[in-house]
């Protein structure tokens, strides 16, 4: 407490020096609510189940096809009750939503890899940056071009306070 509440509030009361009450009603609810539980679990009918009307069947006679990523289904090639064999075409997707995603990823690892010629540039003290192959083939997307860009004029800055930071701390030549 401040000084100021102490005036406002006055002091705290003192604390009890016999506590052993508050322990006795303490100790007196747990056993209330234990002895509480425990009569109910005795009483308590625990042997009712829920009926519901169902079928059993044999699990080889139907299998469900599904596929791990999900899509849209572009041709069914078999209808209910044909036989098929292992290794046959049962459906085809439509490979828009696979193309895009995959475009994606493309673009994103040459933004990564991008990166990381930049960094492994300006670790290494070179000044031009060599873009992989994977980097420059997909170039003209503007993703990619962007990042090209943003990563070289990255490095061009780096490039700049490196030698400003060199010029600064170059070490001074002992006078003879």
């Amino acid at each position: 407490m401040t000084s100021r509440s102490m005036e406002v509030y006055g002091a705290a009361p003192p604390a009890p020096a016999n506590w052993t009450r508050t322990v006795n009603v303490g100790l007196l609810f747990v056993g209330l609510v234990l002895g509480v539980f425990f009569f109910w679990a005795f009483l308590a009918r625990l042997d009712a189940a829920a009926v519901a009307q169902g079928t059993v069947s044999v699990e080889s006679s139907r299998k469900t096809v599904q596929h791990l990523e999900g899509g849209i289904v572009r041709d069914i090639m078999v209808h209910d009750g044909d036989l098929v064999k292992q290794g046959a075409v049962l459906i085809r997707l439509d490979p828009t939503r696979i193309d895009s995603a995959s475009d994606l990823y493309r673009t994103q690892l040459a933004s990564a890899l991008a990166q990381e010629t930049r960094l492994l540039s300006e670790r290494e003290l070179k000044e031009e940056l060599v873009f992989a192959k994977e980097v420059t083939d997909v170039a003209d997307n503007p993703a990619v071009a962007r990042a090209i860009e943003d990563q070289s004029a990255s490095s061009r800055s780096s490039a700049t306070i490196c030698c400003r930071d060199c010029r600064w701390r170059r070490p001074r030549s002992p006078k003879r």
